[in-house]
């Protein structure tokens, strides 16, 4: 049987980076800023800082915002495109 493949679109006038890719896992789990960051002990402007595209702060907290999102903490260090391919859907 064919395996369907499933298209996952970037959001319009986002970057295609690691930071795309913890925000729209965040929507995916109906996460605002303020509740990812109360679950992970930040605050909500640090969330924001890491998707604005602070990659060295990221990494920091990658395995915690990872399980929380229920992801591998390496997705979180992908770019989007990485990201898509390696989960076998278009970008």
């Amino acid at each position: 049987m064919e395996e369907k493949q499933t298209s996952a679109r970037m959001p319009r006038g986002q970057r295609s980076d690691n930071a795309t890719v913890l925000r729209v896992l965040r929507i995916a789990q109906n996460l605002t800023q303020a509740e990812l960051a109360s679950k992970v002990g930040i605050e909500q402007a640090d969330v924001s800082y890491l998707e604005a595209g602070n990659t060295r702060r990221l990494a920091e907290y990658s395995a915690k915002i990872a399980r929380i999102l229920g992801v591998a903490p390496e997705d979180l260090l992908r770019t989007w495109d990485e990201y898509c391919r390696a989960r076998g859907i278009a970008s």
